[in-house]
Formats: C-alpha cells, structure tokens, sequence
C-alpha cells in the first residue's frame, strides 16, 4: 500500500447451523454465507462471495452420508464466468 493511500475493507459473514433427532434418525445441515470487498485508493474494489452448504444424515449410528456444496465467485474472472458451484460427491458409509 503507498502511503497517502486509502484502503477500505468490508467484511461479512452469516452462518446457519440446524440438527435434529428422529429416533434412530439423525440430520444436520449447516449454510454459511460471506463476502469480502476491498480497494486501495482508487482501484476499481475487488470481492469474493461463498455460499457454503453441508447436509449429513445417519442412521442408527451405522449408516452415514454426506454433501458438501459451495458456490464461490470473484470479480477476477471474466464476467460469465464470475461464480461456479463446486461440490464433493455424496458420500455414504
């Protein structure tokens, strides 16, 4: 940063988190949201937004699951190209 220069900076972040019980049955869920903006002097302001999900589910303690999901984004993609969904593959065990 040079001096004289001015640097603004924001920052948030929301979080959900959800688990319940149904006899043998157990869910959680978990959503998360953030986004950061930034600029030094008269830059044009730079960012980055997540959405974050993940959903478990187990049975009995013996049968278990899982996904994971977040979509991401950034001003430092081209324009259709600014945001992608990215994912784990379902996982049972």
């Amino acid at each position: 940063m040079q001096n004289g220069s001015t640097y603004r900076k924001m920052f948030y972040q929301v979080q959900v988190d959800y688990a319940r019980k149904f006899g043998k049955h157990d869910l959680t869920a978990m959503g998360l949201f953030s986004r950061d903006r930034y600029a030094t002097g008269s830059e044009f302001e730079h960012f980055r937004e997540d959405w974050v999900s993940r959903v478990t589910y187990n049975y009995d303690q013996r049968y278990f699951a899982e996904f994971n999901g977040a979509y991401n984004g950034s001003e430092k993609f081209g324009p259709n190209y600014r945001f992608a969904f990215f994912h784990r593959p379902l996982r049972a065990g």
